[in-house]
């Protein structure tokens, strides 16, 4: 007979608190070690993501049009690289964002 598998609950990050107790403060940016696919992602006022992933080079790429509720949901979600796979890429065109000396190429 097959032993079940306890489910393993993941300790709530910053972001994840401060959204949880105050939902009018929801982080605008978020380093995240403990995520295996996202090392950072910010989200600014206009709508625009940009998203640093953990792969060779590091590449950042900028999502337009996310909402505020969605990047909410974003940094609430147990699994980052999860929520991203689901309901962002699917929907959202990302561009990379290639640095060039000092300009930002997209």
């Amino acid at each position: 007979m097959a032993k079940s598998k306890k489910a393993v609950r993941k300790k709530p990050t910053r972001a994840q608190k401060v959204a949880a107790t105050d939902p009018e403060t929801v982080p605008s940016s978020f380093e995240s070690p403990e995520s295996s696919t996202i090392t950072r992602a910010v989200h600014y006022d206009d709508g625009l993501m940009h998203v640093t992933f953990k792969r060779q080079g590091q590449p950042t790429y900028a999502f337009p049009n996310i909402s505020q509720t969605l990047w909410k949901e974003f940094i609430c979600a147990a699994s980052k690289g999860g929520f991203f796979t689901l309901r962002i890429r699917p929907h959202y065109k990302g561009t990379m964002i290639v640095c060039d000396g000092e300009r930002v190429l997209r």
